[in-house]
């Protein structure tokens, strides 16, 4: 019974040890290979590169009043005196404070030049791109279609 009890103990600290450093070494593994890849990534330019469903999507203009102003993921929806048409791709809160502009809001006139996308799942939207609001004129995306509020370089 004693050697019974001395094999079932050595297995399990087999066991344990092998599958601790295991572990240990995927979770180590993984978030240097995570951290190094990012960092790769932005020194190659990554977020630099052009956000194709932007880049290639169908330019527009929108114009008219703001019919409603949810912004929480649900953009913005203008009243263009023949349709109401919703526009996202805003960006944060912090990024409108920042620039010291506030958010458009229900009833105020504004201009939208944005781009029209279509994913991969046939589903089209209407990304804004920059947004007249009286005089005030706040870009939202680069030129390569990356929100300006994201990554390095943000504002100057």
């Amino acid at each position: 019974m004693r050697q019974w009890t001395k094999w079932i103990v050595f297995t399990m600290m087999v066991f344990m040890v092998a599958g601790g450093q295991a572990m240990a070494a995927n979770g180590a593994c993984q978030s240097i290979k995570n951290s190094f890849q990012i960092q790769s990534q932005v020194a190659n330019g990554f977020f630099e590169r052009p956000c194709q469903l932007i880049v290639n999507g169908e330019q527009i203009t929108i114009s008219g009043t703001v019919y409603e102003a949810s912004y929480a993921g649900q953009g913005l929806t203008v009243d263009t005196g023949q349709e109401l048409i919703t526009v996202y791709g805003f960006g944060p809160q912090w990024y409108w404070d920042l620039l010291g502009v506030d958010k458009p809001d229900v009833g105020e006139t504004v201009e939208i030049d944005a781009v029209k996308v279509t994913f991969s799942d046939g589903t089209e939207k209407i990304i804004a791109i920059s947004v007249t609001i009286g005089e005030d004129i706040v870009q939202l995306r680069s030129e390569n279609g990356r929100p300006l509020w994201r990554c390095k370089g943000r504002l100057s």
